[in-house]
């Protein structure tokens, strides 16, 4: 069973034990593989035949966004400041069956759009139609929308990259976390070197 299996097999336990949905990721820093780990969680979920969905939550504007005017994706942005339904800008992936909400152009005001009731509504609405909502959050450290994005969440999942996050700036995240009052479910290591080859470790987890 890989990673991304077991993670989401813990997390179904916790779900059922506590009539959650909403799953947040999110990392002390930048760099540290949220977007990936998200992704591939939520992907994990679809594949066992359930309604998941991935919501971008990372709403400061970036470069790269304004720089790709043509492949611009209306998202949770124009939901929340311009009164956009979900629907219309909830994207899906055949493949796998993921749908995909983006962050949309991004705002200044990241804190006040999730602490917003535009994304309050959104939320309720999402919970309504998937059975699984997973969150990819900004780093706690830097953006305090993080902690606002927690509260939210029934169950938080800290992505860890493995030999490069100290251990102090990962146990002051985890307090920040626990101050919201929500669960956290534990941490993912993220770009783990193996140092015995792959096919012998396998059969030592």
């Amino acid at each position: 069973m890989c990673p991304y299996q077991k993670a989401t097999t813990t997390m179904f336990h916790m779900s059922v034990q506590n009539e959650t949905s909403v799953f947040l990721v999110t990392s002390a820093r930048r760099g540290e593989g949220v977007s990936t780990v998200a992704r591939k969680l939520a992907r994990s979920f679809s594949r066992n035949r359930s309604e998941a969905i991935l919501v971008d939550c990372n709403l400061l504007p970036s470069a790269e966004f304004e720089s790709r005017e043509k492949e611009r994706f209306q998202g949770l942005t124009e939901v929340i400041e311009d009164s956009l339904s979900v629907k219309s800008v909830v994207r899906v992936d055949m493949r796998d069956r993921l749908s995909f909400l983006p962050a949309g152009r991004g705002t200044s005001s990241p804190i006040k759009a999730i602490a917003s009731g535009q994304f309050q509504a959104s939320i309720q609405y999402l919970r309504e139609k998937y059975d699984w909502i997973i969150l990819d959050g900004p780093p706690v450290s830097t953006c305090p929308e993080s902690t606002e994005l927690a509260r939210i969440a029934d169950i938080v999942i800290l992505v860890v990259r493995a030999e490069d996050t100290r251990a102090e700036v990962i146990e002051q995240t985890k307090r920040t976390l626990e101050r919201t009052g929500t669960k956290i479910a534990g941490a993912i290591l993220n770009r783990r070197r193996y140092y015995i080859p792959p096919f012998i470790y396998k059969h030592l987890t």
